[in-house]
């Protein structure tokens, strides 16, 4: 019986929060480098 992770229900907040880690980790330092070149 194979599960596939990806729609598995537990681990979902998991990979929501890895996701939106990443997201906003380069969101924010893109901010900070265009605040710097375009001062």
């Amino acid at each position: 019986m194979q599960h596939n992770l990806m729609t598995s229900r537990k681990f979902a907040p998991l990979f929501w929060t890895q996701f939106l880690t990443a997201f906003n980790d380069n969101f924010l330092k893109n901010t900070l480098v265009f605040l710097i070149l375009f001062k």
